[in-house]
């Protein structure tokens, strides 16, 4: 039997064995058990590729080989089906991504350019915000962010908890990689001495203009004439485009898909590489996705922004989570972006703000809701003011300037060819009722202001097709 002198040595032993283990683990203050028994806070990394619809991609049946570094890699990820934007342009779709809550709760809803490479006026996102890069600085990650549009510069107070930040003025891909490349020695010794890192990235690449970009142009348009491609999609374009010039023109419009896919091909190819080279990126949980799609006359529109159909607002939307789980999945209930905020912040400990307006994926994973109601805004000029309301099965539309409503049925109609329609009658009126429950009249935080909209500006916004 143990004498009470050996049972307090033994006891002494014991601790000053459990206490040097816990000095000896690195970083093991700042780790928990995650839902597959790994490190709770491992790397964390979204890519982002601007304008991106989901059927441009081949993991979601596109049938041109556009994305095959994110198809190969897509296997080892969820592939969330029904996927939607809570907008249909950049300014409140990030920002929603950035605040998991909808643009009307954020209020930074507008911007205005004079021309593709400036921004004159945007609102500021507020400080009050817990931004999702400060709840990952919070729980311990360094944070990285590099976008190539100009609209997430940090004076748009887009870089809210980001300790390394760039944004480029609407640049292509190579500045974006360089800047990675440049990390990738601090990404590297973080995770050598067990330190979790954040790294967020934005392409810009397949937004307009459309630029030829080789070597993938040539795969589908091999004899094609440079100058006269940058000609078509020169300074005149967008005024063109939102005029309506190209809407019954399909030689031109299959012109435009093929630079547009050749842009995402171009993003793609480096998303692969970063999918390769990072470090930790095999045990990361990792999200490939895009802030809002773009369209081609799909319903006598172009570009992005002025509606919500679905070729503006379904995207894709791919998760790897740590350890294999759900690999491979495919759900199809809705969900969106915003969404993403609570899942990384849940997984990896981080915390999360009580006024958040997306949900958890993998418990939507675990016991998905068909039922559950999404939202979608877009407020970009006078004339392009529309409001959203989708389900799994169903979504209904409102242009705000003149009340015209539609309704569709996803399931039976994904490209909105047939509006189901009836005033004050079911199941319409229910969404445009829950529309009203819902929507937020004043946002949570007010937004500020950066930049002044003049006369000249307006006026020039006009000629564009913006006001």
């Amino acid at each position: 039997m143990l004498t009470q002198r050996n049972r307090t040595i033994f006891l002494r032993i014991t601790i000053a064995i459990f206490a040097l283990v816990v000095l000896l683990l690195p970083g093991c203050k700042n780790l928990k058990q995650g839902r597959t028994g790994r490190q709770a806070k491992p790397p964390v990394v979204i890519f982002v590729i601007d304008t991106w619809r989901a059927d441009h991609a081949g993991c979601y049946g596109y049938e041109r080989n556009v994305t095959p570094n994110i198809d190969r890699w897509s296997q080892q990820a969820t592939r969330f089906v029904t996927a939607h934007s809570p907008s249909s342009w950049t300014v409140p779709a990030m920002a929603s991504m950035f605040t998991g809550v909808y643009p009307w709760s954020h209020g930074v809803v507008k911007a205005e350019i004079s021309d593709a490479s400036k921004v004159d006026y945007q609102p500021t996102l507020a400080e009050q915000f817990t931004t999702l890069a400060e709840a990952m600085k919070a729980a311990g990650y360094e944070t990285f962010g590099v976008s190539g549009n100009y609209h997430l510069h940090e004076k748009y107070g887009m870089a809210q908890g980001f300790d390394h930040y760039t944004a480029f003025g609407f640049r292509t891909r190579d500045p974006v990689d360089l800047q990675i490349k440049d990390w990738l020695p601090k990404l590297q010794q973080l995770q050598r001495q067990g330190k979790p890192y954040f790294l967020f990235v934005l392409y810009f690449d397949p937004h307009h203009p459309y630029l030829p970009v080789e070597p993938f142009i040539s795969q589908w348009r091999p004899d094609y004439d440079e100058d006269k491609l940058r000609e078509l999609v020169g300074e005149s374009f967008a005024k063109r485009a939102y005029a309506g010039d190209y809407d019954n023109d399909p030689k031109t419009l299959q012109i435009f898909k093929d630079l547009y896919d050749s842009e995402i091909a171009a993003a793609d190819n480096s998303v692969g590489r970063w999918l390769k080279e990072l470090p930790g990126i095999d045990d990361a949980l990792v999200v490939v996705t895009a802030d809002h799609g773009e369209a081609f006359a799909d319903h006598q529109n172009m570009i992005h922004g002025t509606d919500l159909y679905n070729e503006t607002v379904h995207v894709p939307l791919l998760v790897k989570f740590p350890g294999g789980e759900y690999a491979g999945k495919a759900p199809t209930h809705a969900v969106s972006t915003v969404d993403l905020y609570p899942t990384i912040a849940d997984y990896t400990g981080a915390s999360l703000p009580a006024y958040l307006e997306g949900q958890d994926l993998l418990a939507g994973l675990a016991k998905p809701d068909a039922k559950r109601y999404l939202f979608a805004e877009t407020e970009r000029a006078e004339q392009a003011h529309w409001r959203a309301v989708i389900t799994t099965q169903e979504k209904w539309v409102m242009r705000a300037s003149d009340k015209v409503q539609k309704f569709y049925n996803l399931l039976a109609d994904p490209t909105e060819q047939r509006d189901l329609y009836v005033p004050e009658h079911e199941p319409s009126s229910k969404f445009y009722a829950v529309w009203v429950k819902h929507n937020r009249h004043k946002p949570l935080y007010e937004p500020g202001s950066a930049g002044e909209v003049t006369k000249e500006l307006r006026d020039t916004l006009k000629e564009l097709g913006y006001l």
